[in-house]
């Protein structure tokens, strides 16, 4: 056995590489020849050939040989019968594949021969240490395929380690994988099947991240979860996640997790759950799936004493376990208790002796006053709401940090880097003004009964720092609430994110979107503790306290002022997105949208002659311009397609830029007198006779008139005084006639004509006289008594199949004609 890389005997040593192969002997009705010829030409190896390996015979002479412990045997498919039959035989002889003899030759490596004992059919696995965590039945196969792939398998996972095979997120091997930082490459038994799928490609790599993302194990799976004291929205997040971290939802008799909420007081009893249960808090839920893999179950122990925490504490939430221990949730809540009952007990102490045994600055040290000031008590709890807000404010900052953090290890799907400054950016002036402001409040109640300095002072001296902080914030708000409510809804890394830092009891459960609305809330509440300071304060305080509120009321109005102004800026920009070639000098935020009016155009001069009668328009009235637009027809929008057209060419916008008129060019407005209407001239039965206006306009050297009849006569009626009183309060002039314009005045002859054929359509012609028999009977009497049920009804027209046909036929014909043309012709052999 000397050939396989044993040990000599004699030697007593081990050799580093495992010997080379020198005879191989084929084991295949039909070789591969060019497998024979890299054995042959490449690796100078001594070729046998065997049916089915009991019988082997030398290619070079054809004789049969004996058995030769040397001997490599090849075979062309492993999952065979010939492959099982050999391997029955012959147990103990190593078998090799054809990719393994391609993998070496293409590396230019030594042929070198396995272990007596072992199948190598290619080197996919050739730099896999792996440790295999699986049931016995699919246990013994996946370690046959490691080693059909060159991979190498422990009993036990070790530093070395980089591969895990496991069904569940729990065991020893798992949390040495986590321990080594090899967390991510923890997968399921559906890696090795895919890897062995592709054992025929010599450039497969079974670490593509992509593969090992594909069939990586589970944060949760294989674990039973009962969550204890969760019910509502926070259940079913929960719920949702371990679901989708491959976890289930049990009761509690059958978990293997129990968790608890922040509300929970108690463990539930050994005798209610499975004794081999692991209680843990909410705040392990949200860190395991933020770090993609199951955390050490002791340093998030719910109801345990710190002095029974073993084990080490994650060093950051990515990989790593160091031992730091850490202290469970119910710990904090009991030492909280214990220092609150030292506490009430000194303060029982202190309210049993009675107040004349003690001074009155013993009385003040003790908290108590002879004499209280409710002044003071409302400046206390300004402090207090000051102090409370500048934490809730550092939340944010903190969030804000930690987020950063994590796109700078590179982790960039929870949010890129300049929407975070969207978001959180506009926090940390907001900071700094109010840390100020708290100190000089701390230092007026440090300092009381002083009455050298006011508390309401300290708001009227930082009106400047309050308006220039205040507003930006409050105008980006929506933006940044949508924003975080969009990431939040979108991407489950940065919702996991968000929820494992609220677990933070620093939070005190509020939510970073109860915390963003914050500064827009701070300012009301300033004033309602400002008019509650004055009610307990005299004059002269009474004047302080109403110069703050009135102050801290200015930059509330102001950053309200700014915002409602960006609002109408973006509404009016808007208008301007929904015009298609509109010039860019009109595109202006510091335009004020007024009034807009849909039309339906009669006729004109001047640059209105070249509207089409009945073409629909809006009109979009500006404080100095008005934008004339083509109203498009949303169902013409596939009538014609081109090769140009594309998908983008579908979504139009609804407007098209036709004409401006600037509104001091606007010289009357008049309605047209319909004369028909005045001399009884019956109307359409379907609707009343039409109110025309001719808009008179001056343009470059002469006036032009517009005729135009509206869909909506209140909507013109608007739109028209509105111009009436910008012109009338720039100008001094009327803009609307009072008088009605006779049809002759319209303008032109083109115009009067096309405004009497427009007016015509509307009236039914008078019915003549006649002594001729037939023209008594109308058209509606004759259907009226005719009955066409019983007439043969003319066959449906089919001009249009005809001409759909001819046109295919046309076309077919032109595209054969051209290669039936003489230059198309080739001579017949």
């Amino acid at each position: 056995m000397l050939g396989f890389g044993l040990a000599s005997p004699s030697s007593g040593k081990f050799p580093v590489q495992p010997s080379r192969i020198r005879k191989i002997c084929i084991v295949d009705p039909s070789p591969d020849f060019q497998i024979i010829d890299i054995l042959q030409n490449n690796y100078s190896c001594r070729l046998y050939q065997s049916v089915d390996g009991t019988r082997m015979f030398d290619c070079a002479t054809g004789e049969e040989v004996g058995d030769d412990e040397e001997i490599v045997f090849y075979v062309n498919e492993f999952e065979s019968a010939l492959f099982n039959g050999l391997v029955a035989r012959r147990p103990q002889r190593p078998v090799i594949g054809p990719c393994y003899i391609k993998s070496r030759n293409l590396r230019n490596a030594d042929l070198s021969a396995p272990k007596s004992n072992r199948r190598i059919y290619c080197e996919t696995m050739k730099d896999v240490m792996a440790a295999v965590n699986l049931p016995d039945e699919k246990k013994k196969y996946c370690l046959e395929l490691i080693h059909y792939m060159g991979g190498h398998v422990r009993k036990e996972a070790y530093d070395k380690t980089n591969i895990l095979v496991s069904n569940k997120a729990s065991g020893e091997d798992y949390r040495t994988m986590v321990r080594i930082g090899m967390h991510k490459n923890m997968v399921r038994f559906s890696w090795v099947e895919e890897c062995w799928q592709y054992r025929n490609r010599i450039d497969f790599n079974c670490f593509n991240p992509n593969l090992l993302s594909k069939h990586r194990l589970g944060t949760f799976e294989g674990l039973r979860m009962h969550f204890h004291c969760l019910q509502g929205a926070e259940y079913e997040d929960m719920k949702k996640h371990l679901i989708s971290n491959l976890g289930s939802v049990v009761d509690v008799k059958a978990a293997t997790h129990i968790i608890y909420s922040q509300d929970a007081k108690s463990r539930v009893p050994e005798e209610e759950c499975n004794k081999h249960a692991k209680h843990v808090n909410v705040e392990w839920f949200w860190t395991s799936i933020n770090a993609q893999h199951c955390m050490l179950e002791s340093n998030y122990a719910f109801g345990v004493p710190e002095r029974h925490l073993e084990g080490h504490r994650s060093c950051s939430s990515k990989s790593f376990d160091c031992s730091t221990p850490r202290v469970s949730l119910s710990d904090r809540r009991s030492s909280v208790d214990k220092s609150l009952g030292n506490s009430s007990d000194r303060l029982l102490n202190v309210v049993s002796t009675p107040d004349y045994s003690y001074s009155n600055e013993e009385l003040e040290k003790l908290g108590r006053s002879p004499r209280v000031d409710k002044r003071l008590q409302v400046c206390r709890e300004l402090l207090e709401t000051e102090t409370n807000y500048i934490n809730a404010l550092q939340l944010l900052v903190n969030f804000k940090s930690d987020l950063e953090a994590e796109l700078a290890g590179g982790n960039d799907s929870l949010m890129p880097k300049n929407e975070t400054a969207i978001i959180f950016g506009k926090v940390e002036p907001i900071i700094e003004v109010h840390e100020k402001i708290r100190a000089k409040i701390q230092q007026i109640i440090d300092a009381y009964p002083t009455k050298d300095r006011d508390v309401c002072e300290v708001f009227t001296q930082a009106a400047r720092e309050l308006e220039r902080v205040y507003p930006p914030y409050i105008n980006n708000y929506d933006l940044a609430k949508d924003l975080l409510m969009a990431y939040d809804e979108q991407n489950p890394r940065f919702h996991v994110f968000r929820k494992l830092k609220e677990t933070n009891p620093d939070f005190k459960r509020n939510t970073v979107m109860e915390l963003l609305i914050r500064p827009v809330q701070r300012l009301p509440s300033v004033i309602l503790l400002m008019k509650e300071i004055n009610k307990k304060s005299d004059k002269s305080g009474q004047v302080k306290a109403e110069a703050a509120a009135t102050t801290v009321d200015r930059v509330l109005k102001k950053a309200n002022e700014v915002r409602q102004r960006n609002d109408q800026h973006i509404e009016h920009l808007a208008r301007f997105n929904l015009i298609d070639g509109v010039p860019a000098h009109l595109v202006c935020s510091k335009r004020s949208f007024e009034s807009e009016c849909e039309v339906i155009s009669v006729s004109g001069t001047g640059r209105w002659e070249s509207l089409s009668e009945g073409r629909k328009m809006m009109l979009m009235l500006f404080h100095d311009v008005i934008i004339v637009c083509k109203i498009r027809d949303e169902s013409r929008g596939f009538g014609r397609l081109t090769r140009q057209s594309s998908l983008s060419s579908f979504h139009r916008k609804p407007y098209k830029f036709f004409n401006y008129i600037m509104v001091q060019s606007m010289r009357t407005v008049q309605m047209i007198e319909d004369e028909r209407a005045e001399l009884g001239f019956p109307s359409s039965p379907q609707s009343s006779s039409p109110q025309l206006y001719a808009y008179t306009i001056r343009e470059d050297t002469e006036e032009a008139s517009w005729i135009v009849e509206p869909t909506n006569t209140m909507q013109m009626a608007n739109f028209n005084q509105q111009i009436h009183n910008r012109l009338f309060v720039d100008t001094g002039r009327d803009f609307i006639m009072e008088d009605l314009l006779p049809i002759a005045d319209c303008g032109s002859m083109q115009t009067v004509v096309a405004v009497n054929k427009y007016l015509k359509r509307w009236y039914q012609p008078r019915t003549h006289t006649s002594t001729s028999f037939s023209s008594t009977i109308s058209a509606t009497s004759i259907h009226r008594n005719l009955d066409t049920s019983s007439l043969p009804m003319p066959p449906p027209s089919s001009t249009g199949i005809r001409r759909a046909i001819s046109t295919a036929s046309l076309s077919l014909t032109n595209r054969f004609m051209r290669h039936f043309s003489k230059s198309n012709l080739t001579k017949i052999c």
